[in-house]
C-alpha cells in the first residue's frame, strides 16, 4: 500500500513537472479564490468535525 500512495503522489508530481505531460492533460494553474475554496472546502469539515468531538466528549465528562 505505501508503495501504492508513494507512486500516485510521484505521478501526480511528475505530471506538473513535465511540460508535455501538463499539455496532454490540459492542466492549468488555478486561481487565489479557487485556492482559498479548495482549502475552505477540505478543512471546514475537520475543523467542524473536531470541534463536534470536543463538544462531546465535554458533556461526557
Amino acid at each position: 500500500m505505501n508503495i501504492a500512495l508513494i507512486g500516485s503522489i510521484g505521478l501526480q508530481l511528475l505530471s506538473l513537472g513535465v511540460p508535455q505531460l501538463r499539455s496532454l492533460l490540459s492542466l492549468t494553474t488555478i486561481s487565489i479564490t479557487d485556492s482559498v475554496l479548495v482549502s475552505g472546502s477540505a478543512f471546514l469539515p475537520l475543523i467542524f468535525n473536531e470541534t463536534r468531538k470536543k463538544l462531546i466528549a465535554g458533556k461526557n465528562v
